[in-house]
């Protein structure tokens, strides 16, 4: 940063939101941490994966690591929803939340509380599906790849998506020849 501080843990969201921790906090930047917001609680933990609202509404889910999830208001107050570690998030559309745990559990949050499912052995590493209510995708460190066709309820084996899933179904992908290909 411009005032010398050090920013750790930097997660990049959708588009050029970028989240950081400094030492009073963490604090946000859409332009590289030229600039930044000011810095907003969570002040002693690391930070390993941050989901934004899809409402633009400013609110985050940020895994702290090692001792939770939190859900943070644009405020910069945050509180604690999960005490569980958790190594992957992902806010959708549809208001359904997903975390993966480091020990191959996935939280859904579904807009009244929290529930687990166990899927595999090792930590949940990448989390991605259709934003407004298609199939949910999970890969564990171990390589293991699930889909949920029932917003995270319930995962059985399935293919990693080839490219970007978005509105309705949607999957957008680069092609080798670097062309978009965009397909239903």
């Amino acid at each position: 940063l411009a005032t010398g501080q050090r920013v750790s843990d930097i997660v990049m969201l959708e588009g050029k939101l970028r989240v950081g921790r400094v030492a009073a906090g963490f604090v946000e930047s859409h332009d590289g941490f030229r600039t930044t917001s000011p810095p907003a609680g969570l002040p002693t933990i690391g930070i390993r994966a941050v989901g934004a609202a899809p409402d633009a509404s400013g609110q985050l889910v940020v895994c702290g690591a090692p001792d939770g999830l939190y859900r943070c208001q644009a405020s910069g107050e945050c509180k604690r929803e999960l005490d569980a570690p958790c190594t992957s998030v992902y806010w959708f559309a549809d208001d359904t939340i997903l975390a993966g745990d480091d020990s191959g559990g996935v939280w859904r949050f579904d807009g009244a509380f929290w529930s687990r499912s166990r899927v595999g052995r090792a930590a949940i590493t990448d989390i991605d599906g259709v934003p407004d209510g298609g199939p949910r995708h999970v890969r564990t460190a171990a390589g293991v790849e699930l889909v949920s066709h029932d917003l995270g309820a319930s995962w059985i084996p399935g293919e990693w998506p080839a490219g970007r899933l978005g509105s309705g179904g949607m999957l957008a992908r680069i092609k080798t020849d670097g062309a978009l290909e965009v397909t239903d």
